[in-house]
This record gives structure tokens, C-alpha cells and sequence, in this order.
């Protein structure tokens, strides 16, 4: 599965972009996740592999869970879809699905931080790994 997460935003703080290299790094023998970031929203649709399944994240959708979102990612696996894209930080105007994983605003480096943290317990979960090492 080949996952592609697409910001349209500035810069990030160093310690936000280590807590996601740390989280590539585990999420390396799952699946193939790279980070786009863009600086504005025409760059980032470009970003958008054909072929994806695209899911915006929003905060004024209901909330998900995280077995909801394992639920989900093992449910592409089984069906053959094999190219996600995750958007946020900008209106894109073709989705597939809008997801909430918090109503709290929250800069964009702690909300990258915590999908790509979702996205490894999405994984453990559908492994049936425990989380915490």
C-alpha cells in the first residue's frame, strides 16, 4: 500500500519533522508513506497520485476512531486499493471521503504528527500487534 500525505502549508519545526521520520521509520514494513509539502493548493493537487483514493481530514466531520481508520486501510488492503492520498490544510476539490480525527484546532505540525501516529496503530491494530513497545 503506498500512502501519500499532501500539505499545503509553510514550515515545519524540527521536532515535529523528527517525530515523523521517526514514525516513517516504523511504518516502513507496512507500507510506502511519503509526505508532500506544497506551498500552495494547485502544487498540491498536483501532488495527488492517479488512481488514489483520496480522504481529507477536516475538523467539523464526526470523529473517527482509531479501529475505525484500521477498519478502513484493511478494508482497501482487501479490496485492491493500493494508492491513498491524505489531504489537509487546503480545499481540495476532488475526495473521495472527509474524516475527522479531532475537533480541537491544532497547528499543522501536531496534526501531521498524529495522522502519521494513526497510521501506525491503524497497522498495529490490523496486525494484531501490541501498541506500546
Amino acid at each position: 500500500m503506498k500512502i501519500s500525505i499532501i500539505l499545503a502549508s509553510g514550515k515545519l519545526e524540527s521536532y515535529y519533522i523528527d517525530a515523523i521520520q521517526e514514525y516513517n521509520k516504523r511504518l516502513s514494513s507496512y507500507c510506502k508513506i511519503k509526505l508532500f509539502q506544497c506551498k500552495n493548493v494547485k502544487e498540491a493537487e498536483k501532488k495527488i497520485p492517479k488512481n488514489s483514493y483520496v480522504i481529507q481530514i477536516s475538523t467539523s466531520n464526526t470523529l473517527i476512531s482509531s479501529e475505525f481508520l484500521a477498519s478502513k486501510l484493511n478494508s482497501f488492503a482487501v479490496s485492491g486499493v493500493s494508492n491513498i492520498a491524505i489531504v489537509f490544510n487546503f480545499p481540495c476539490s476532488f475526495v473521495d471521503e472527509i474524516i475527522s480525527i479531532s475537533s480541537l484546532k491544532m497547528c499543522d505540525g501536531l496534526l501531521l504528527t498524529i495522522i502519521y501516529e494513526q497510521i501506525y496503530r491503524a497497522f498495529r491494530i490490523i496486525n494484531n500487534q501490541a501498541y506500546h513497545k
